[in-house]
């Protein structure tokens, strides 16, 4: 900034020209042309050998680098140094590769997203194969990416064509020295500008279609423009016109720019150096998406202790797993792996670049021990296939497994089955270490209470991870900065019976969030204030105290169990889980704080070892659905502390939802179907679902504000055929109709445009027609206009209860020509417990039936459809 010769005064009378006279905008962008040819004209000089070559250069890079440092902020009058991007966009450097000198080591850090490639692309410019890492570099436009190859190359890509799964720190790489001038450039996603570029205008660029163009809209200002020319063409004329009494020497070749491969590079505090530093011994990796692996990482960091062992919780998506092979220069090391799988027997979003770091077979263990606790669900084809592969390829790579993998099953009981494996894993980790049993007292407590004295503007009241981000919102919009959706429209779907189902539309329209038929909404509830003051008249504490719980760990990247300072009200309300059913370690913290002898041993039953306690738990907790609020009510004498409370409380999730409409139809809204969940439980209160509770309160009214929700959206692979000739077949019980409807009025618009839609069947089961046929009025309309046909079930219409499978049977024939002859797809959505294994069983009958096959050959084919991603499953438990 100072280089340029640009003052905080001149900035701040610039933000005040850009206010007062946005009339000039198009004049000044039709002016670029113009600074684009000034720097063409450099290039040339300097490649043309002109005598005054190196300070063209380094005018040149003198501007490019005060760029960078130029930033104009936030209309409040925040200054920020460097510039400024969104969470999830990052802008790497590229640098000149002069052709004598090559390229130096010297590197400075930055982050840029990665992306596996789920399907092959191939253009001229730009070739991607499936299951490829590339380098997400731009996705301003969110129906094409700008990303990087292995090959280096750079160019845009369908956005359906790859899968975002972390950040990463990188090195970008510069060129030494040419004559005293370090040659740079900036990045820019412009296909067309391969030499001497920055950012502009993209008009009269004819080779992107209307979608890339939009992806490379200006990311400056219209004063960013008039600086840029005004200094470039000062600076070009300056040099080109004076006379010098010092000629000096032109580079001995051109030179082109040329982009730099990136590699990964260590974080500054990598957990190796943090665990020698610290004397740890143990490292234990989560992979979680809900937060139950975080939990249990967290409870065996804890434990360690009390075996005199010292133990460090780390996210595999922040560290560079490649520094596990320097876990053996730690004496008595081991590495455990709380690994959850997530959908078809995925890792999670923060496991997926451990997962192919495993893949890549480069790694070298021996002399690392581990060992693996999985989380997964029974109900699901792939159960625990995280947990299974990593401890399979752990043992590959040479590392040496101290204990045998534990298998969690959250359909079953997460929390015996975690103990089970506990009770194993520490006396086994002694025993190969020659350890003895010396168990010691510690404090359980992770986080220590601090009263901050603040004011309100500095407190969280509810946002994620961003302070203020609700006041002042700016894409991109993601699950840790989510978008504040205005409800536009709130209707009852059931027309009788007791039960409730609500549609509930979204306005997207400011927010540049784009979804396709069949992918998630995320929503962030807000718990039950009722419930929340209910722990402050337990308690008798105030719950609008300003907090704040402060790792008593200072090397653990976790400062905060959530975002702070806030006050208790918030911490309830937006931030932890309330309503779920406590974990065993969690009543052992409640027994400290109760004194009634009989409550106290109570708990502690519940938290041993023993048959008779596990059954109590089982009972007492999980049958008769208690949550910890529950059990302060029913145990008067349990007082803990409210910040112990706020500490043994899980995070309040997001949850998802298939979206239930077509964005071709609704480009500037999202639409939710969901029941209402309430139910009574055997102690006679009356549970009511979080999320839909929240969302049924949000009935748009005219003589209010309109409500808000925190959204984001979470691709999916559920998609409809790229043809739509394609026939396809939807199996959709109940709520499982909900992507269904997306994917009816994507079709019907396609017919109405003209164009030939292949058939499009629907298998629909509720209890009544006369009471809970979702959208029967719109399906009924597709039917009319030739689109759709659809079979429907009602299991309470009569005597003979009717299920979606009888129906399945019953079409057998027309599934196998469906599937078999035709290449058609096959959806199904709803409950994976019964419903999607009972379909996904018959289908493997159909075929065996209708198709002349063998058992092991009809389910060899539906495997096959599976991976070919024509049998899609958008199921939940």
């Amino acid at each position: 900034m100072y280089q340029a010769g640009v003052s905080i005064k001149d900035l701040s009378a610039s933000i005040n020209l850009q206010k007062e006279h946005k009339i000039l905008e198009e004049e000044l962008i039709a002016r670029w042309s113009k600074a684009e040819k000034l720097f063409e004209v450099g290039r040339e000089m300097i490649n043309s050998g002109h005598p005054h070559s190196v300070e063209i250069i380094s005018y040149n890079n003198s501007l490019l680098n005060s760029w960078k440092q130029l930033h104009i902020g936030e209309p409040d009058g925040e200054w920020e140094k460097g510039i400024h991007l969104g969470p999830n966009e990052r802008w790497e450097e590229e640098f000149c590769e002069h052709k004598e000198h090559g390229l130096s080591e010297r590197a400075e850090m930055c982050e840029v997203k990665r992306a596996m490639v789920i399907n092959d692309f191939t253009r001229p410019s730009m070739t991607i194969s499936e299951g490829e890492v590339c380098f997400l570099l731009n996705k301003t436009n969110l129906d094409w990416f700008y990303v990087r190859n292995q090959s280096g190359i750079d160019g845009y890509v369908p956005a359906n064509n790859i899968k975002e799964f972390n950040s990463s720190h990188v090195h970008v790489r510069q060129t030494p020295e040419l004559n005293g001038v370090t040659e740079t450039r900036q990045e820019s996603y412009r296909d067309d500008f391969n030499e001497l570029r920055m950012r502009g205008s993209t008009r009269d660029h004819s080779k992107m279609d209307e979608e890339v163009q939009a992806a490379v809209a200006p990311m400056f200002g219209v004063l960013d423009i008039v600086l840029l020319a005004g200094m470039a063409g000062f600076g070009i004329y300056w040099v080109y016109f004076r006379g010098s009494s010092k000629p000096q020497p032109p580079p001995s070749k051109g030179y082109t720019m040329q982009p730099t491969l990136i590699t990964l590079k260590a974080n500054e505090s990598s957990y190796i150096t943090k665990m020698k530093a610290s004397g740890r011994n143990i490292v234990v990796f989560y992979g979680s998406q809900t937060g139950t692996a975080e939990e249990f990482a967290g409870r065996l960091a804890k434990e360690a202790a009390r075996y005199g062992m010292k133990a460090l919780v780390a996210d595999p998506e922040e560290c560079e797993m490649e520094e596990l092979s320097k876990l053996s220069e730690i004496n008595n090391s081991l590495a455990v792996f709380c690994m959850a799988t997530y959908g078809e027997g995925d890792p999670t979003d923060n496991a997926q670049a451990f997962y192919e770091w495993l893949q890549s077979g480069e790694a070298e263990l021996s002399g690392v021990n581990f060992a693996v606790f999985g989380l997964g669900n029974k109900t699901y084809e792939h159960f625990n296939a995280m947990g299974k592969y990593v401890d399979k390829r752990m043992e590959e790579l040479g590392a040496t497994r101290v204990v045998e993998a534990g298998v969690g099953d959250d359909d079953g009981n997460m929390e015996e089955d975690f103990l089970t494996w506990k009770d194993k894993f520490w006396p086994a980790v002694l025993d190969f270490f020659g350890l003895e049993m010396n168990l010691q007292e510690i404090s359980m407590r992770q986080y220590r209470l601090v009263l901050p004295d603040v004011v309100p503007e500095k407190m969280f009241t509810g946002e994620i991870a961003r302070l203020r981000a609700y006041q002042t919102q700016r894409p991109p919009f993601d699950a840790k900065n989510p978008f504040l959706a205005q409800v536009i429209a709130w209707r009852e779907l059931h027309k009788g019976g007791e039960r409730s189902c609500m549609h509930v539309e979204l306005d997207i329209s400011n927010s540049k969030l784009r979804y396709d038929a069949g992918d998630h909404v995320a929503v962030y509830p807000v718990n039950d204030p009722v419930l929340v003051n209910r722990f402050g008249e337990l308690l008798s504490v105030d719950l609008d105290t300003p907090i704040s719980l402060v790792n008593i760990d200072e090397d653990s990247s976790k400062k905060h169990p959530f975002p702070c300072p806030c006050t208790f009200r918030t911490a309830l309300s937006y931030y932890l889980d309330i309503t779920s059913n406590p974990r065993t370690h969690v009543l052992k913290e409640l027994a400290e704080h109760t004194t009634d002898p009989e409550e106290k041993e109570k708990l502690l039953k519940m938290t041993s070892s023993s048959p008779e306690g596990k059954e109590l738990y089982q009972q007492w907790v999980l049958q008769d659905n208690r949550s910890l609020l529950h059990i302060l009510e029913d145990l008067p004498s349990c007082k803990p502390s409210l910040d112990l409370v706020c500490e043994l409380l899980t995070r309040l999730q997001s949850r998802y939802y298939s979206i239930s409409s077509s964005s071709k139809l609704h480009p500037e809204s999202v639409h939710i179907t969901a029941v209402l969940v309430n139910y009574k439980t055997p102690t006679g209160r009356v549970n009511n679902g979080v999320a839909t509770t929240w969302l049924a309160a949000k009935k748009p009214l005219s003589d209010q504000p309109p409500h808000q929700v925190p959204i984001f959206i979470r691709k999916s692979q559920f998609r409809l055929p790229a043809r739509p000739q394609t026939p396809i077949i939807m199996i959709g019980p109940g709520t499982g109709v909900a992507p269904f409807r997306g994917f009816v009025q994507e079709r019907l618009k396609m017919k109405n445009e003209g164009k030939p839609v292949g058939d499009t069947v629907l298998f629909f089961g509720c209890r009544n027609r006369a009471e809970d046929f979702l959208y029967e009025e719109e399906f009924q309309e597709a039917i009319n206009e030739g689109v759709l046909t659809l079979h429907t079930a009602f299991s309470r219409e009569t005597d003979k209860k009717v299920y979606v499978t009888h129906l399945l049977k019953e079409h057998g024939e027309y599934i196998w020509r469906i599937l078999g002859q035709e290449n058609g797809h096959i959806y199904v959505c709803g409950d994976a417990r019964n419903m999607a294994r009972d379909v996904h069983n018959i289908i493997i009958e159909t075929c065996s039936n209708y198709g002349q096959m063998s058992a092991s050959e009809a389910q060899a084919f539906v495997k096959k459809l599976e991976t070919q991603r024509r049998y899609s499953a958008d199921v939940w438990s």
